[in-house]
C-alpha cells in the first residue's frame, strides 16, 4: 500500500505534464534549449516508473468504471420500477375509463326499460319485488347523481394517467442516467487500454531515444555559448582547491570503504532468476507463432474483433471485447484458453489445434509477464524472483501462530451425561496440532484421543444442543455454539489445557448456528439467525465490527494466519472480510441456497465450501478467482476440512466421503457412511479421517489404505 500511495501521485504528475498543450507551453519562459531537456526528462522518468505505479492508476480506473457500471445498472433497475409502475397506473386508468363507459351503459339501458313486473310483491322477501324497487329507484335518480358518480370515477382515472406520465418520464430520466453511467463506463475501459498501450510504448522506447542533449566540448563546430562556457570556467576555478585539501585526509573516508557491505545489502545475488536460454519473448519467439497461424485474421489490416498480434503494444492491448492477455496468468488470459481449445471459439478457427509445444511455449510467455524482448524478460524474470523472495517471507510470517500439540490435563471433574437415546452429532473439531477431538454430547462437550477414541473429559455447555465446534490455529483455545431453538442460545470459549472458560459471547433467543476462534485466540466471532456476522475481542467482549448477512448466518471460519475471516449463510453467499476491521476483501455467490461449511487451507491462501446444492467449490484468496465448483456428491454437501495444504474431503447427506486436489480432481473415495455425515475433520498430521453421523456415531478412517479403524456412539450408554 506504501508503495502505491507514493507512485500513484508521481505518475499522475508525469502524465499531466506530459499532456500540457502547447498554449501552456507558450506561457513558460524557460528557454528553446530546455524544452526538450525537460520532455526527455519526463519521458526518462515515466520509462522509469515503477509497474507498482502503472498498475495502481489501472486499478483507480478499473474501480472508477466498476462504480460507473454499478451506478449504469442500479439507474436502469430503477428505470425498469417505474416503468412497471407506470403501467400499473395505466392499467389502472383504462379499468377506471372502461368502468365510466360500463357506468354509462347502465344509465341508458335502464331509461329503455318500460316493463313493470305486475307479479313483483312489495314484501322485503319477495326477489322479484326487490329487483323491480330496485329498478324503479335507480329510474328516478336525478341526471345529477349519475353526473357525481361518473366526474369521480373520470377524476380517478385522469389521476392514475397522470401519474403513469410521471413515472414514465421518471423512467426515461433514469435509463439516461443508466446510458450516461455505461458511456463512461465504456470510456473508461478505452482509457484503461490506452494506459496498457502507452505503458509498452514508453518501455519500449530506446534509451538514445531518451538521452538528454550532450554539452559540446569547447573545441566543437558549434557556436559556443558564452554565458554557459564563462559559468564552466567559473566553477572548476573554486572547485579544484576545495578537493585537493581534502586530499590527504581522504584516507579516513576510505575507511567507509568497508562500506562495501553495503553493496552486500541487495539481495539480488540470492535471487533465482531464471537463465536467458529460459526466458520467452514476443520478439524472439511468439512473434512467429502469431505470424504463422494467426495474422491472418489478426493484423492492422484485418484485425479480426478488433484483435491486433503483428506488433506487442497491440496484442497486450487485446480487442474490442477488452484484454486478452493477462500478464502471469495463462488460465485469465482468453488468447492462451482459446488457442489452447479450453474454451471456444477454438482458434485457429475450423482448424485443429496447433502443437502442445507451441502452446506450452504461449503459456510460458505469458507467466512470465509476457515480455516484449530480452531486457525486458530480464528485468521481469528479477521481479519475479524479489517476488518469491517476498512471498516467501509473508508465507512465514503468516505461519507465526506456532501450532502447540496442547492435551487436556486439568479438566473439571463432570460426569459424563446421558440423553434418553443417541442423538445426531451435529458438529466436529480435531486440533490442529494434537490427537484431540471435539463432539458434541448431552449439554456437554466430549474431548477423546484420536488414535482409539477413548474419552479424556467432558465440558459443559449450558444452552444446550452444540451446533459448532471449532480450535484455534495455534490449538490453545476451543469454541461451541450452540442451543435451545426459538429459547436460548450462544457460543462458549474454551481454554483446551485446563478446561476453564474464557468467556460467554452472542447470547441471544435463539440457537447460535455458528462461531470461530481467531488463530491466537484474541479474536471470536459468530453468526446468528438475526442476519448478523460479529467480531468480538475476548480480554473485554468489545464488539469490534458487525456487519448484516443475507440469511442466517450458518459458517463461520478465521483463515490460519488470522487476517481473514469468512462468512457464508443460508442464501449462498460468502464475504471474506479482514477479521480486524471488517473490510470486505471478497464477496462469491458460492451456491444455490444454503452454505453448510467452509474452511481456510492450512497456508490462508485458498477457501473451500460447500453447499445444500451438493457443490464443492474452491476460491483463491489472491483475487477471489474461484478455482473449482464440483456438484460430484448425489445429495446435500454438508461438510469440509484441508487434510494437507494440497489435499481436501467432504461429505454430506449421501454418507460418501471424497477426497479433493485443489485442481478439481478426485483421489480414491474412502468407505461410504451409509447415512448423513454432518462433520467431517482430520488429525493434524493428515492421515487419519473422522467423521461424524446421523446415528451419533464417530468413525475413524485410514486415509492411505481407506480401511474404517473405529467406530463408536459416545452417547449410547453401552459405550
Amino acid at each position: 500500500m506504501r508503495c502505491t500511495t507514493v507512485w500513484k501521485p508521481r505518475l499522475a504528475t508525469l502524465l499531466l505534464a506530459l499532456s500540457v498543450t502547447p498554449a501552456i507551453c507558450a506561457q513558460a519562459k524557460p528557454n528553446a534549449a530546455a524544452k526538450p531537456a525537460s520532455l526527455e526528462s519526463l519521458l526518462e522518468q515515466l520509462a522509469n516508473t515503477d509497474s507498482k505505479a502503472w498498475l495502481a492508476r489501472k486499478d483507480a480506473m478499473t474501480a472508477a468504471r466498476k462504480q460507473a457500471q454499478q451506478e449504469g445498472a442500479k439507474f436502469q433497475e430503477q428505470a425498469k420500477q417505474k416503468q412497471a409502475e407506470a403501467e400499473k397506473e395505466t392499467k389502472r386508468a383504462k379499468q377506471l375509463a372502461a368502468e365510466v363507459q360500463k357506468l354509462k351503459q347502465v344509465r341508458a339501458t335502464l331509461a329503455q326499460l318500460t316493463f313493470v313486473d305486475p307479479a313483483a310483491k312489495a314484501d322485503a322477501k319477495d326477489a322479484r319485488g326487490k329487483l323491480q324497487a330496485a329498478i324503479a329507484t335507480l329510474q328516478k335518480l336525478p341526471v345529477a347523481t349519475w353526473d357525481a358518480r361518473i366526474g369521480a370515477i373520470q377524476n380517478q382515472e385522469k389521476a392514475h394517467a397522470k401519474r403513469s406520465a410521471e413515472l414514465t418520464v421518471a423512467s426515461k430520466a433514469l435509463v439516461a442516467k443508466a446510458q450516461k453511467s455505461s458511456a463512461s463506463a465504456k470510456a473508461l475501459e478505452q482509457e484503461i487500454q490506452k494506459l496498457a498501450s502507452l505503458q509498452q510504448l514508453v518501455g519500449t522506447l530506446k534509451p538514445s531515444a531518451l538521452a538528454k542533449p550532450t554539452p559540446q566540448p569547447a573545441g566543437s563546430s558549434s557556436k559556443p555559448n558564452p554565458v554557459a562556457a564563462t559559468a564552466m570556467a567559473k566553477k572548476p576555478a573554486p572547485k579544484k582547491p576545495a578537493p585537493k585539501k581534502p586530499a590527504p585526509k581522504k584516507p579516513a573516508p576510505k575507511k567507509p570503504a568497508p562500506k562495501k557491505p553495503s553493496a552486500k545489502k541487495p539481495p539480488l545475488a540470492k535471487l533465482v532468476v531464471e537463465p536467458d536460454k529460459d526466458l520467452i519473448t514476443y520478439k524472439d519467439h511468439i512473434y512467429p507463432i502469431f505470424d504463422e497461424y494467426c495474422m491472418t485474421c489478426h493484423d492492422p489490416s484485418d484485425a479480426s474483433g478488433g484483435l491486433d498480434l503483428s506488433t506487442h503494444a497491440t496484442a497486450m492491448q487485446g480487442g474490442s471485447s477488452g484484454r486478452t492477455l493477462a500478464p502471469g496468468d495463462p488460465d485469465a488470459s482468453r488468447l492462451y484458453l482459446l488457442v489452447s481449445h479450453k474454451e471456444k471459439p477454438t482458434m485457429p478457427p475450423d482448424e485443429d489445434r496447433i502443437d502442445k509445444e507451441l502452446i506450452q511455449k504461449i503459456r510460458s510467455w505469458i507467466q512470465q509477464g509476457a515480455p516484449n524482448d530480452l531486457a525486458h524478460a530480464k528485468k521481469l524474470a528479477v521481479e519475479r524472483a524479489k517476488a518469491r523472495q517476498l512471498s516467501a517471507a509473508k508465507a512465514q510470517a503468516r505461519a507465526a501462530p506456532e501450532v502447540r500439540a496442547i492435551m487436556p490435563k486439568d479438566l473439571p471433574s463432570l460426569s459424563k451425561a446421558y440423553a434418553p437415546r443417541p442423538g445426531a452429532l451435529r458438529a466436529l473439531a480435531a486440533s490442529p496440532g494434537a490427537p484431540l477431538l471435539a463432539v458434541p454430547g448431552f449439554r456437554q462437550i466430549l474431548l477423546i484421543h484420536q488414535d482409539d477414541l477413548r474419552e479424556l473429559g467432558v465440558l459443559d455447555f449450558s444452552y444446550g444442543q452444540v451446533e459448532s465446534l471449532s480450535f484455534s490455529a495455534n490449538g490453545a483455545t476451543l469454541i461451541a455454539a450452540g442451543g435451545t431453538p426459538g429459547k436460548s442460545g450462544g457460543a462458549i470459549l474454551f481454554d483446551v489445557l485446563t478446561g476453564k472458560e474464557l468467556g460467554r459471547f452472542g447470547e441471544q433467543r435463539d440457537a447460535l448456528l455458528s462461531a470461530a476462534v481467531s488463530a491466537t485466540g484474541a479474536l471470536v466471532a459468530i453468526g446468528d439467525t438475526r442476519r448478523r456476522a460479529s467480531v468480538i475481542r475476548v480480554k473485554d467482549g468489545r464488539t469490534l465490527w458487525q456487519e448484516g448477512l443475507e440469511d442466517w448466518g450458518t459458517a463461520l471460519s478465521f483463515s490460519p494466519d488470522g487476517k481473514l475471516l469468512a462468512t457464508a449463510d443460508r442464501a449462498g453467499f460468502v464475504v471474506v472480510r479482514e477479521a480486524d476491521n471488517g473490510r470486505e476483501v471478497h464477496s462469491m455467490k458460492a451456491a444455490d441456497g444454503l452454505i453448510a461449511d467452509l474452511a481456510f487451507s492450512p497456508d490462508s491462501t485458498m477457501l473451500a465450501t460447500t453447499g445444500g446444492d451438493r457443490s464443492v467449490t474452491l476460491y483463491r484468496m489472491r483475487d477471489g478467482r474461484r478455482m473449482f465448483q464440483q456438484k460430484r456428491h448425489s445429495d446435500q454437501a454438508l461438510c469440509i476440512a484441508w487434510r494437507t495444504k494440497d489435499r481436501l474431503v467432504s461429505s454430506g447427506a449421501d454418507g460418501r466421503i471424497l477426497q479433493w486436489r485443489t485442481n478439481g480432481s478426485n483421489d480414491p473415495e474412502l468407505p461410504r457412511v451409509k447415512d448423513w455425515v454432518y462433520d467431517v475433520a482430520t488429525s493434524h498430521d493428515g492421515q487419519k479421517i473422522f467423521t461424524a453421523d446421523w446415528l451419533g456415531r464417530l468413525i475413524a478412517i485410514d486415509a492411505k489404505t481407506r480401511k474404517v479403524l473405529a467406530n463408536r456412539t459416545p452417547l449410547a450408554a453401552s459405550q
